[in-house]
């Protein structure tokens, strides 16, 4: 039996800064139906790797049936769709607030870099929660070049969402509550105590970050300290932060399964985590 070769014709790569090793890997990536069909008819393969997909040609490969349908329908295409396998994609990732999009991609809608494309997106509205996130279009014609077939190596790049962090302290009297400092890795010093009111009657003490933002991260890189200012009196500043008490070394970090939206000073929607600390 005579054993078939199959040649690379298009490489996807998937990346998400979220994840720690960049790959997105909560993605369920899909032909749709149409695609399977024209597929298994023209010979041409789709295979899922670690870190994406591919679409293998059958070696040799009747260019000239390519030619002929890529110049009768110019649009002619393969189409993969992309669905989430988290139900917080929307919340880790860096896109519209408040609403459900489609990310569309084409091999025409590139940026070249060296010897890859990263396919640049557009947004669309999603109708439906259980609708694919996202949808990779692949026009025939752009891997033909004069009498051969070109293959490509193709990148899709997903961005990390930054969120705004407040802290709720609980638990502490108001007298205690204004030696209580919040601090993040860097030593930059959160807005506050502002005293709220909670659900309950209770209240807690806000400790925001103000303008400083902060990626979400599969891996947290960033960690907050909450610390009680010495009651030394000292005139060096960095003398006296040296001998404040630090209570909770690291702060449990947000997580994206719930964020909010606050609006700005200059009436722009911004996305906030909030954590409770209970002392």
């Amino acid at each position: 039996m005579k054993s078939q070769k199959y040649t690379l014709l298009a490489e996807v790569t998937l990346l998400h800064n979220y994840f720690e090793d960049g790959f997105f890997r909560d993605i369920r990536i899909v032909p749709d139906k149409v695609t399977q069909t024209f597929m298994w008819n023209a010979g041409l393969l789709f295979r899922l790797t670690d870190t994406g997909f591919s679409i293998f040609y059958s070696d040799p490969f009747d260019i000239s049936y390519l030619k002929e349908i890529t110049s009768f329908f110019n649009n002619q295409l393969l189409r993969f769709q992309l669905f989430g396998e988290s139900s917080d994609f929307m919340n880790y990732t860096d896109s519209p607030l408040g609403r459900l999009v489609v990310y569309k991609y084409n091999n025409r809608d590139t940026k070249e870099s060296s010897s890859t494309h990263l396919m640049l997106p557009k947004l669309e509205q999603r109708l439906y929660s259980q609708s694919p996130l996202g949808e990779v279009d692949f026009y025939l014609s752009e891997f033909l070049h004069q009498e051969e077939i070109s293959s490509k190596d193709y990148i899709i790049m997903f961005s990390a969402r930054n969120t705004r962090w407040k802290y709720y302290v609980m638990n502490v009297a108001e007298s205690e509550a204004d030696r209580l400092v919040i601090e993040d890795s860097t030593g930059s010093r959160f807005e506050g105590p502002v005293r709220r009111e909670m659900p309950g009657g209770k209240s807690a003490f806000e400790f925001s970050s103000g303008n400083m933002v902060f990626p979400f991260r599969e891996r947290p890189e960033s960690f907050c300290s909450l610390k009680k200012k010495s009651l030394v009196v000292s005139n060096d500043e960095e003398d006296g932060a040296s001998q404040n008490e630090t209570l909770l070394q690291n702060l449990p970090v947000p997580s994206p399964q719930a964020i909010t939206t606050i609006e700005t000073d200059e009436n722009e929607q911004v996305a906030c985590s909030s954590v409770y600390i209970y002392l």
